[in-house]
């Protein structure tokens, strides 16, 4: 007789596996759909998806690598990964290292390789602080500031405002979790609250992207309105593939920071909510595995949950024109190397520990 107890082949597959590459094609996908316009400029409209293809394959390879490597290790040392991000972070800021860009240094290149350390400390980041978190000794505000106020200052300069409102709330997920006393977290809310309102308002650039969100000018707020547009145009089914108009270089970044209004408007609401879905199972599993292991692996878990979860929302809000469009990618989707590479080994990680440590 058949086996009709035999589980479907995706529940026997770990969502750190499917997931993960399920979502990677969907971004090839739509970077092929929404980047030709944009490529163009670079003398191939396959120019985007030629190269996120390539730093695909990379990032699995690299995914494999770290389902094998002993984990325990790399916590205990983690504060080697910490010091060698600062000096990524440093780097960039060098004028004869640095690759700048639109007015910031958060690339150094390779070649026609280019990398950014911010999207790697995320990574570093989470290691570091869940393994510091794990200990009580350790568990304090002025650990918390004394290893974060370092990279947060260094990634001020580059400048890269997004990137510090994400580390920071991804790091203070992180000490909440480890069991941070409500004090603490009052402390830091008022602490973040002030500084963010400083460095907007004393900032030219950032009061001007706040301002355009209300802004009735037309030229000010130029890029908010082309996202709206994108996204009401597509209603609950979308316009079909291929056929945005606003992909078309109206949008602002296109196959970055934008792809999810080139999606709306080409799939509709239907097709965001089955992105967000997909990240919400990766979430949840994410969260659902940090139960099942100990200390420093929960934390790092439930850090790479929050990480996609806020990174998510953050990209989300900036296409609503609920913030200023930022800068964040849209996890796994958007173009762009150095956040594909992150994730995608943070995946492998949390693999590596789900085979290993989850009871």
């Amino acid at each position: 007789m058949p086996n009709t107890t035999r589980l479907p082949l995706l529940s026997r597959i770990s969502p750190l596996i499917w997931l993960p590459i399920s979502i990677t094609i969907i971004g090839l996908f739509f970077i092929s759909l929404a980047s030709p316009s944009e490529a163009k400029s670079f003398g191939s409209p396959t120019y985007f998806l030629e190269r996120q293809f390539i730093w695909a394959i990379v990032a699995f390879l690299l995914y494999f690598i770290a389902t094998k490597i002993p984990v325990n290790l790399l916590f205990r040392h983690s504060i080697w990964l910490y010091l060698i991000s600062i000096v990524g972070l440093i780097i960039v800021l060098i004028p004869q290292l640095g690759h700048q860009a639109l007015g910031a240094s958060r690339w150094f290149r390779f070649g026609q390789i280019g990398i950014q350390p911010t999207e790697i400390f995320k990574l570093t980041g989470i290691i570091v602080f869940s393994q510091i978190f794990s200990q009580a000794k350790y568990q304090s505000l002025k650990y918390l500031l004394y290893f974060l106020c370092p990279p947060l200052l260094l990634i001020l300069l580059e400048p890269n405002f997004s990137a510090v409102v994400l580390i920071c709330a991804i790091t203070i997920s992180i000490y909440y979790l480890s069991g941070a006393s409500l004090n603490d977290l009052v402390i830091l809310s008022l602490i973040g609250l002030a500084s963010g309102c400083i460095l907007v308002v004393t900032s030219p650039y950032r009061l001007a992207r706040f301002n355009s969100l209300t802004s009735p000018d037309s030229q000010k707020s130029y890029h908010s309105q082309q996202l709206i547009i994108s996204l009401s145009a597509g209603g609950w089914f979308g316009k079909g593939l291929t056929n945005s108009n606003q992909k078309f270089q109206f949008l602002p970044k296109i196959s970055t920071d934008s792809i999810m209004a080139v999606i709306a408007e080409e799939t509709g609401i239907v097709g965001i909510v089955a992105i967000f879905y997909l990240y919400l199972t990766l979430i949840g599993h994410l969260f659902k595995l940090s139960k099942k292991v100990i200390a420093p692996y929960s934390l790092f878990v439930a850090g790479i949950a929050c990480w996609l979860a806020f990174q998510a929302l953050v990209n989300a809000a900036a296409v609503s024109s609920l913030v200023p469009l930022t800068g964040v990618p849209l996890p796994l989707i958007s173009y762009g190397g150095s956040s594909l590479v992150s994730l995608i080994v943070a995946f492998g990680l949390a693999k590596n520990i789900e085979s290993k440590y989850a009871k």
